[in-house]
């Protein structure tokens, strides 16, 4: 299945958007009930819904979506390019990484706040052109 980033807004599938500020029920209406839910806190700050390939959570305030994390079988497309076959040291330039390389011995991951999007890579210390293993969407202000 692909998926395609809308920065700052969300994700788009089969023509549908998943947008964030959506409440669950919204949600739920175009992907389906998830496989399981998550309390708040035990995956980010809000209530997580789990799907086959990518979970999705919600404001812990407002109890709408502002993050989408993809870890399965999907491609996740922006810029004509699917980011989960494309290696680190190449992302971080077509994302114009601008924030936040983590340091060692810190979580090996990276965000752009241009665009909205993280990226998680454990192996990026020892291989800049390793592939990402989870890529996320997120809202505007996520990470201040």
């Amino acid at each position: 299945m692909k998926y395609f980033v809308l920065p700052y807004r969300g994700v788009e599938v089969d023509s549908k958007q998943l947008l964030f500020g959506m409440k669950k029920n919204e949600i739920h209406s175009i992907l389906g009930r998830p496989e399981r839910t998550l309390p708040k806190g035990v995956k980010y700050y809000g209530e997580s819904d789990m799907y086959d390939a990518f979970f999705i959570s919600y404001d812990e305030k407002e109890d709408v979506f502002d993050f989408i994390e993809f870890f399965g079988d999907v491609e996740v497309i922006f810029k004509e390019k699917n980011l989960f076959i494309t290696p680190c040291n190449v992302l971080r330039s077509l994302l114009e990484v601008d924030c936040r390389k983590k340091e060692e011995g810190k979580e090996p991951c990276f965000e752009t706040l241009k665009y909205g999007i993280s990226v998680y890579a454990p192996d990026e210390y020892e291989e800049e052109d390793c592939l990402p293993e989870t890529i996320g969407v997120f809202v505007k202000g996520y990470y201040d």
